[in-house]
């Protein structure tokens, strides 16, 4: 079983990275939520997931443990796939769809691409229960960490606009916290004159 990878991203598609750890590239499918933040030639560790049947074998990888074993929990429910998994966590981050499942909301997780109605129905019953009793997550608010996170794919889909990759955006992002800047409270493009300072 193989739990993680560290290695250096050598190719990025809409789907699909590159990682080459000491001269052996593996292909590992991410989310987009994931894909965006990320650049070539960016050190990476990713938390794997393989899925190994009769004629294949793929990774799907992850940035936190913590995303790893929601995309286990998905999964295990009868009719949902990797691939299914993946679309659906690429639509809505862990918190949001925890939020979705817990209050029954089987019409705005039918969003997820290759989700219909029925199959979002049936991810409600069987996880509900687990997801209540291991998540204490109110609907209406996010973890801290996944609102930075969201935040952070806006900030650097501005700033690829401004010609800058996610590395040096992400950097300078931690210079600002760093020398007590309060990020939280400002609009994106408030953030991006700040970026540009440092960068």
């Amino acid at each position: 079983m193989i739990g993680s990878l560290t290695g250096v991203i050598n190719y990025i598609d809409n789907e699909i990275i590159t990682l080459d750890v000491n001269g052996i590239g593996f292909d590992v499918y991410m989310t987009s939520q994931d894909l965006i933040m990320l650049d070539t030639h960016q050190e990476l560790t990713v938390y794997t997931y393989l899925q190994h049947s009769e004629d294949s074998m793929k990774l799907f990888g992850f940035m936190s443990r913590s995303d790893v074993e929601f995309f286990k929990m998905l999964i295990n429910v009868s009719g949902i796939g990797p691939k299914g998994a993946l679309n659906i966590l690429s639509q809505y981050t862990r918190s949001e769809l925890a939020g979705l499942i817990i209050s029954k909301d089987a019409v705005s997780i039918a969003k997820s691409p290759g989700i219909g109605k029925k199959t979002a129905e049936k991810i409600i019953i069987e996880l509900r229960d687990k997801i209540k009793d291991k998540y204490s997550i109110d609907q209406q608010v996010q973890t801290q960490e996944e609102v930075s996170h969201k935040n952070l794919n806006q900030i650097i889909e501005i700033g690829r606009q401004f010609g800058f990759t996610s590395k040096e955006i992400t950097n300078a992002l931690t210079k600002l916290q760093e020398r007590g800047d309060n990020i939280e409270d400002m609009t994106n493009e408030e953030i991006m004159n700040l970026i540009m300072e440092v960068i």
